[in-house]
This record gives structure tokens, sequence and C-alpha cells, in this order.
């Protein structure tokens, strides 16, 4: 009988179930009374009812059935993990979507392809020793492999596997561990970085966390000497660094509060060698600890250097406010001192020139003119010699001459200076040792040293009004030792230190009353200096001071030294020389001409040192007196050309430039001798007269 598919299920099983109970009742129905029969028709129809209900719920249990068969096939096929069904020999019986994108193929491709094909050749052993153990052991194995691509990068899988005795296949759940591992490997390179950037950082970098040290930059120990097994701790820092200086233990745990940078402030640190540095730290919180710590990383930087240099810059600018208010009342000094004599000079030759003034009142007069012209001459030239030195370009020019001539000058010429000041209740005493020869010649720098012995005799009449000046020398140990020794008003102690600071003038109680510009001492310090030794000062305030300074002892013999013959204040007859002046000054001419007229000596006047060089190849000339600065042709030239064809013509250089430099140029031109402006009458004629006896 074939089903008719019109009709419904339940239809078609009634029929068979009536066609069943009509055969086995033939013949019997007739045995049943009536109300027998209606009975069993109940009972019958009674069961239908039941057998329809329970046709319901299975209909209802298929469609569920097949429902939950769905949404499992469903997520089989469409879960993350790939699925695998493998026979002992490795081949695939089934496996899902996940598993066929894992080995890049159709599932199937893959039905009853061994999958120990697509496991990378190092992993091969690992995977048939899982699958044995899966297969052997009937528990959960599992082991990481990585599965070879098609020119891909591998994919790293976590297998997990489990049989069951009854089958002859095994149920393997495959886990893509790829994108894990390379997140990972990122993190790894990550705090790789992170560590390496902490390591090598430029600054003295900490990470902690809960007052532990987890690591130090390089910077760190280097600067301090620690490495991170001496100080595992916060505390084990503070103990070793911070000495008395203890931050409070509510500083320290701020650190593992803070939300955002802070900066922590200065800390002198001391250093794992003793050292005691200045540090500047800052703190920022930057994440947690999987226990839920909070890391801090503490950067640190030196100042040490920096604080010295502020410190310095600050001592600099209150030097320098110091310096430009001495620089200012220098000038404001420096004006008095220059006006005084000018007045003097001006004032005096006004009167000179007046026909009413007496003769012996021009004398008188003209010997005012002079000492106030010597005066502005002294501090002209320590304005020069000041701003030579601070330049480095006073030079040192050594020569042989005898020191008891030089002592002895100066002692005659204070002992005047002396009574020109009305100090005459004070006494100049020379001391010379006196094991010492009457001659002594020695070598160095005379002029700079008498310039020194100068400066320090000017100074201690200044400040002295009565007693006893004392200046000499002594022999020791290869040593020139001079001193000059006074009774005069002294210096205190405070000031001692700022004795030899250019502009200084430390007595200011006496200043207004004795004068200068405060630049002497600081000069001789310096010219001391570049004679190789070194000026110092002794004093009791009130009671007087004593400066010594050394050199070293150069002696020459006596025997080598060419001596002068010509003497002072002695005015030879040289009326039978003629000499030529080159001087584009007139009013210097004027004074050279009379200067020598004393002498008899014939005069000629050259304008310029082209006129000079024509007029010594047009006549014959004794000697030439010629000038530096000229227009035209300075001397220096002239003086070259003139030695071409003259070269035993004497030239005597004068000039206004009073550096060793410009004496050189001269001497190199072939100059034999040089004389600076202003210039001495007795040295003057001593001169002329040296050269001309000797032409």
């Amino acid at each position: 009988m074939k089903k008719d598919k019109s009709k419904p299920e339940f239809d078609v099983l009634r029929e068979k179930a009536e066609q069943k109970l009509l055969k086995k009742s033939k013949g019997k129905l007739g045995d049943y009374s009536e109300s027998d029969l209606l009975k069993l028709v109940h009972e019958l129809e009674v069961h239908q009812i039941e057998l329809e209900l329970q046709n319901e719920e299975l209909i209802e249990a298929k469609a569920k059935a097949e429902e939950i068969t769905e949404k499992y096939i469903e997520l089989y096929d469409f879960a993350p993990s790939g699925y695998f069904t493998l026979t002992q020999k490795g081949e695939i019986v089934e496996l899902n979507l996940a598993a066929a994108q894992m080995l890049g193929k159709s599932r199937s491709d893959l039905t009853n392809k061994r999958f120990a094909f697509f496991v990378s050749d190092q992993n091969k052993e690992i995977f048939h020793s899982f699958l044995a153990n899966v297969f052997s052991e009937n528990c959960y194995e599992s082991c990481e492999i990585s599965l070879k691509t098609d020119g891909h990068e591998p994919i790293f899988v976590y297998l997990t596997g489990f049989h069951n005795e009854n089958c002859e296949t095994c149920k393997v759940t495959a886990v893509n561990l790829t994108v894990r591992k390379k997140a990972l490997k990122d993190l790894e390179q990550s705090e790789e970085r992170f560590r390496n950037a902490i390591t090598f950082a430029p600054y003295p970098l900490m990470i902690h966390a809960d007052g532990y040290v987890l690591q130090l930059s390089e910077t760190w120990t280097e600067q301090t000497g620690y490495v991170i097994d001496d100080i595992p701790t916060i505390k084990e820092w503070i103990l070793k660094a911070y000495g008395e200086d203890v931050p409070s233990k509510e500083f320290i745990d701020n650190f593992y509060i803070i939300e955002k940078a802070q900066h922590d402030g200065e800390w002198k640190v001391i250093t794992k060698d003793g050292n005691l540095r200045l540090w500047d730290f800052s703190s920022a919180p930057i994440g947690k600890l999987p226990n839920g710590k909070k890391m801090v990383i503490s950067m640190a930087s030196d100042v040490t250097d920096r604080k010295k240099v502020e410190l310095e810059l600050i001592k600099a600018k209150e030097q320098a406010e110091e310096s430009n208010l001495l620089k200012s009342a220098f000038l404001a000094n420096m004006s008095h001192e220059i006006r005084t004599p000018m007045n003097a000079v001006l004032g005096f030759s006004q009167l000179l020139l007046s026909d009413k003034t007496t003769h012996d009142e021009k004398k008188q007069y003209s010997e005012f003119v002079k000492i106030n012209g010597e005066s502005l001459m002294k501090i002209i030239d320590d304005i020069i010699d000041i701003s030579k030195i601070q330049a480095q370009q006073l030079k040192i020019k050594k020569g042989n001459f005898d020191l008891h001539i030089l002592l002895n000058e100066l002692q005659k010429y204070y002992t005047r200076f002396l009574i020109q000041k009305s100090k005459t209740n004070i006494f100049l005493n020379l001391k010379i040792p006196k094991t010492q020869k009457e001659e002594f010649f020695i070598n160095t720098d005379e002029i700079r040293l008498k310039q020194i012995l100068n400066n320090l005799l000017t100074n201690a009449i200044k400040y002295s009004d009565k007693g006893s000046i004392t200046f000499g020398y002594s022999i020791i140990n290869d040593q020139l030792s001079f001193f000059v020794q006074d009774t005069g008003y002294g210096i205190s102690k405070e000031n001692l230190s700022k004795i030899f600071e250019r502009f200084v003038q430390v007595s200011k109680k006496y200043v207004s009353k004795q004068g200068g510009v405060g630049l002497g001492l600081a000069i001789s310090k310096d010219l001391v200096g570049l004679l190789g030794g070194d000026l110092s000062v002794k004093s009791i305030e009130g009671k007087g001071s004593t400066f010594t300074f050394n050199i070293p002892l150069v002696e020459v013999n006596p025997d080598e030294i060419v001596k002068n013959e010509w003497r002072e204040n002695i005015i030879c007859d040289l009326s039978k020389y003629k000499i030529l002046i080159a001087d584009d000054e007139d009013s210097n001419y004027i004074l050279t001409k009379r200067l020598l007229k004393e002498t008899g000596v014939a005069a000629d006047w050259a304008i310029n040192g082209k006129f000079a060089v024509d007029m010594v190849t047009n006549n014959n000339y004794d000697l030439v007196v010629m000038d530096v600065k000229m227009p035209d042709m300075d001397g220096i030239e002239a003086t070259k050309l003139i030695k071409q064809y003259h070269k035993n013509l004497p030239i005597i250089m004068q000039t206004a430039f009073a550096s060793s430099e410009v004496k050189t140029k001269a001497l190199d031109a072939g100059c034999d001798d040089f004389i600076v402006k202003p210039i001495s009458l007795d040295g003057f004629l001593g001169m002329i007269e040296k050269h001309l006896i000797k032409y």
C-alpha cells in the first residue's frame, strides 16, 4: 500500500489501526453484547485521542530536535575555534569552517587528508606524540604547534584532544594563537623599548612602586655610583644618598597617590664615592602593576654646575656693578686729577706770557708748569699701561743696567720730592746689602722695575705724614727681594684683599687729601707678574705698610757692559755739528731747537719724512732727530730709506708713542736711539752728545 501523501500522518495511522482491528475481530464481534461493544468503542476513542496527543508531542519534539541540530551545526561550523575529528592515523574525518580556514583549504578538499601534512616540519614530532597520547591515554591531551601556510606567516595553534574508547576517532579542538602571540611579542617589544628608554635615558631615571625600586637608568648609576642592588628600596636610597637631609614619610608616601606629574624640589645627593651634588627631582605616575600597586617614574637633573654658574653670574653681576661704580668714581676722580695740574699748567702759562711777571716769578711759575706737566704725564702713562695690561699687549724689554745707580737716583729724586711736598719730617732711607759691591749689574726691564718702585715710593709718601720710608732689596735664593716700608696710615684687614684691584683706593678718608687715580698698585702688581714675581703687602692700620716683591736674579759681569761716557747737567759745545729735526708740528721743532740752543748745534727742519729723505740726500748732516707719526711719509719709512744710503748717520727716534712695539719697529728700521715725548732736557742732551761724539 502506497502512502497517500495527501492525508495527514495521523489519518494514515488510524486507517492502519482500523484494518488491523478488523482482521483481529472477524468472527468475534458476535460474541460481544451491545453494551460491551459500546464500552469497547469508548475505549478505542479514548485511546485514539491519547495516540493523537502523543503524535502531536512527537511532531513538536522532532521540530525542536531539528532546530537544535541546525543550531549545533551552525555553532559547530561558525565557532571561532577549529574542530577536527581525526583517525588514529591523523586522517581528517570531519572539520568545521574555522578548522578549514586555519588550513587554508575547503572542507571537501581536506576530508581524509592527514592533519600532519599541514604541521610545520619542526613541530611534526610534537603532533605525532600528541595524537598517540590521545588514543592511548583516553584523557585530554594538549600541545602547541605551528601550521604551514602558502607563503604567509605561520599560524600558531593550541590543540586539545580527547578519545572515547568506544570510538575509532578522536575529537581535537584547535585555538588560533597567532594574534595573541603577536600581541604578546609586540607587548614584549614595547616593554623592552620602555626598559631601554629608561636604561639609556640621558637623565637619571628611577622606576619604583610601593617603595621598591624596579629599574634605574645607566645615567643614574653613572652619576651616583649606585646600582639597583645597592638601593633596592626607596628607604635604602634615602639613607645612603640624603644623609641627614631626610624627607618626611608623608613626602615619600605622596609618590603613590599622585595623579599627575609633580615637582619634588631640589635635594642634596651624596654619591657612592662621597661627593655632594644638587639634584632637581620630578615624579609622575605611569600605570599599575598586576597586583594593583601604582608605578611611579622619578626623574632627576644634576643642577650642581648650573647653580654654581648662577652663583658665579650673580657674583659677576655684583662685581660688574661694583666695577661700574668704581669706574664712575675713577672717571670722576681722574677728571679732577687731570684738571688740577692742567689748571696749573694753563694758568701759569698765561702768567708766563704776561709782561708784568717778574723774572723770579717766571722762574717759579716755570717750575710749577714742569711739576704739573709731569703729574699729567704720570696719569696718562698709568692709563696707557693699564689698557695694555688688560689687552695683554704690554711687553717686557730686558736689558743690562746697574741696579745701585737706579736705586740711588730714586733716593735723590724722592728726597727732593719730599721737600717739594713739605714733608721734611719723613726720613727716606735706602737699604742695600753690605756685602754687595758698589756696582751691581743685573738683567731685567729697567724701565718697568723703576716704574714699580716709583709707584710704591709715591704711595708710601702719599699716605705718610711723618716717620720714615725705607726701601731697598736683599738676595734670597737667586731672587731679588725688593721692599718699600713706611710708617704711614696703614691699611685695614678688610681692605688688604682689595688693595691691588683696579680703580680702588681703600684709604678713602685720605683720597681727597692725597689725590691719585687708583691705578698705581694694580699696574705694579701686573708688572711684577710680567717680570716673573709677585707683589704682596703686610699692613697694620695706624702703624704702616710693607710692600715686597721678588723677581729672578740675573747678574751680569760688569766687564761685559758698554758704559756711556756722557755726563748729565754738563752742556758741551756742539757748534761744529749740524743736525736735521723731522717733525710735522712746528711747536715740537721750536722746542727741540730751543733745547739745543746752548750747545751751539745748527738745526734744520723737515715737516715730514719725505722732506727729511730729500734733505739728507742734498745736505751733510751729523745726526737726525726723527718723529714717528708724520703725514705723507712717517719716520719709520723715512729711516729705512735714509739708512739704505747713509748707514753711519745717527738717527734718534722721538715720539709720543710709548709702546715697546713702536720702539722695536724703530730700532728694526735702523734708528740708533729712541726717546719718548715729553723729553727730559738732561736725557735728550746726553743722547745727542753721545751720538755726535761717537760719530
